[in-house]
């Protein structure tokens, strides 16, 4: 006769597992004596059990939380971001001459070389390499065909 392989999987999430251990355990309680877990050391599964069950719902409210306050910073964001966009725009107006100055600001300067396509990121960084080889070439004496 073949043998029969049961599978009972064990629940991935968390709160799921707090849940069927307190089934478990409400199973085993209504068993008393004859229940099959009596085995168990049930003495330090059931403060931990409870102290589970406190911490899974301070997390899905801390959850909650957290999902309320990402969806107000969001409604001001567009604020925010206008007023940015318009104190940058004031500062460079400002200090058209030297527009390093919005860098007391706060606000990070970038180069317009800097700021390109990857297409010319991967020339520049062809050309770059090229000019580092004829360095190297002209350090050791190799002729240059330039």
């Amino acid at each position: 006769m073949a043998r029969i392989t049961v599978r009972i999987p064990m629940p991935e999430d968390p709160s799921d597992t707090i849940r069927l251990l307190r089934s478990v355990k409400k199973k085993h309680t209504e068993l008393a004596a004859s229940s099959p877990l009596a085995g168990l050391e049930w003495d330090k599964i059931n403060p931990a059990l409870e102290r589970a069950e406190e911490q899974d719902a301070l997390s899905d409210q801390q959850y909650r939380d957290a999902e309320k306050a990402t969806k107000e910073r969001n409604l001001q964001m567009n604020t925010v971001k206008a007023a940015l966009r318009s104190a940058r725009d004031v500062l460079l107006g400002v200090y058209r001459s030297n527009p390093k100055k919005a860098g007391d600001f706060g606000f990070t300067r970038f180069a317009p070389s800097l700021i390109h396509s990857k297409r010319r990121s991967r020339t520049n960084a062809r050309m770059a390499s090229s000019s580092v080889l004829l360095k190297f070439l002209r350090l050791c004496d190799f002729p240059s065909n330039s």
